[in-house]
């Protein structure tokens, strides 16, 4: 007994995990206690309630922000691969007497190549030729067919320049068809072609890749008044692009997040830089009335752009603005 309260304890003795006491007999009486039972007691469901909406608030706040940094990840390593593009198309013109690989894509409303969508076909796979020992190809095609004609991106990597062809896809497409692994097929390397009927034209299909290439001359003008296709080094326009992410369509645009869209330009100066004009990204100048889509029609395509570029006055005409 307490001399100064005249309170007896209890002989209980309660530490973490386990109940301690000298009388057995207590214990034995008392286990039903609110005291005992105090150290047993779980959460209440108000408790767990609040708990759980403190997880979920926190992940509301933290996922959008990571999402943004793993894009801004992708966006940075899209940029690095255009800037060694254009390294490579500088070292493959130096190596050829100042000519840049040949564009697919020749732009103009008298070529039968005006078409956007052949800015990004990197090789013709002639379904019709295998085994042919008389091509220069390597063996591992014998058995599949031969891949025919090289351009743009797959003539660095025909010469060896770029030899890791995975540089051509931007790590944020949002396409199967311009994704990497939809032209290297199990059991066979790059370049090889996926079933898109759209990319076949008889026994011949086509590898796509995730960039435009557009290199654009700095005197000479194509018969609708966009710069033309420059075939030399030295007749390319530094201030203007010569790749960039594929302009497709605004739906599968690679880089985008939480409404914004941009790309990732390759000028002609080996400068690479992230363009997100507004103008550029009206629905109305990619799925214009009266117009074909972008991937099909040369000037909304020129027009974006010239868009992308800062010269927004055929955007504007074809958008009815001042």
């Amino acid at each position: 007994m307490n001399r100064k309260t005249g309170f007896t304890p209890t002989p209980i003795c309660i530490v973490i995990g386990q109940v301690k006491t000298k009388d057995k007999q207590f214990c034995r009486q008392n286990s039903n206690s609110l005291a005992i039972r105090k150290l047993v007691r779980g959460f209440t469901l108000v408790e767990l309630l609040v708990v759980i909406s403190i997880i979920a608030l926190l992940l509301s706040v933290m996922l959008p922000a990571l999402r943004a940094a793993r894009e801004k990840a992708k966006q940075t390593v899209c940029a690095s691969q255009q800037k060694q593009i254009g390294t490579g198309f500088f070292m493959y013109a130096q190596s050829n007497n100042d000519k840049l690989p040949q564009s697919r894509f020749m732009s103009g409303q008298f070529t039968i190549s005006n078409q956007p969508f052949w800015s990004y076909f990197a090789f013709e796979i002639d379904l019709d030729k295998k085994g042919d020992s008389t091509l220069k190809f390597p063996d591992y095609l014998k058995d599949w067919g031969q891949y025919g004609r090289s351009w743009g991106y797959g003539s660095l990597f025909y010469a060896g320049i770029i030899k890791e062809p995975k540089a051509f896809y931007c790590p944020s497409t949002r396409s199967n068809n311009y994704r990497f692994s939809s032209y290297a097929p199990p059991g066979h390397p790059w370049p090889w072609c996926n079933d898109d009927l759209a990319d076949t034209q008889g026994e011949q299909k086509h590898t796509r890749v995730g960039y435009n290439y557009v290199p654009q001359a700095k005197l000479e003008k194509d018969t609708d008044g966009f710069p033309a296709i420059a075939k030399n080094l030295t007749k390319l326009d530094n201030t203007k692009i010569i790749s960039t992410d594929a302009l497709i369509s605004l739906t599968n645009l690679a880089h985008q997040m939480g409404g914004r869209k941009g790309v990732n330009m390759l000028f002609g100066d080996g400068s690479v830089d992230f363009r997100n004009n507004s103008i550029a990204f009206e629905p109305g100048l990619w799925t214009p009335d009266s117009y074909p889509p972008i991937n099909n029609y040369r000037l909304t395509f020129r027009s974006v752009i010239q868009a992308l570029e800062g010269n927004e006055s055929n955007a504007r005409r074809i958008l009815h603005l001042p």
